[in-house]
C-alpha cells in the first residue's frame, strides 16, 4: 500500500508540475491603475539623487570571479550569475 501511495503521489506531482510549466503566459501590459501608481512613486521618491549609489561604490572592494560560491565538496551552493537579468535598463511601460 505504501508503494502505491508513493507512486500515486509522484504521478500527481508530475502531472501538476507539467501543467504549471505549460501555462506560462507572456507579460501583460500594465493596467492604468498600475501605471498611475508607478508614476506617483516616481514623483514622490528622489530617483535623481544618486548619493546612495556613490556611497555604496566607496565601500566596494572586489567581485567574485567566477561568480559562484562552493561548499567544501566543490558543489555550487550560490550562483550570482542567476541575477544577470538585473543588468540593463528597466522595461518601459
Amino acid at each position: 500500500m505504501m508503494k502505491f501511495s508513493y507512486l500515486a503521489l509522484m504521478v500527481t506531482l508530475g502531472i501538476n508540475s507539467s501543467l504549471v510549466f505549460a501555462q506560462v503566459e507572456q507579460p501583460k501590459e500594465a493596467s492604468s491603475f498600475t501605471k498611475a501608481a508607478n508614476e506617483a512613486v516616481l514623483k514622490d521618491l528622489p530617483f535623481n539623487d544618486k548619493q546612495d549609489f556613490e556611497d555604496a561604490k566607496k565601500g566596494f572592494v572586489a567581485t567574485l570571479d567566477p561568480m559562484t560560491i562552493k561548499d567544501e565538496k566543490g558543489n555550487v551552493s550560490w550562483d550570482l550569475t542567476t541575477y544577470g537579468f538585473i543588468k540593463g535598463e528597466p522595461r518601459q511601460q
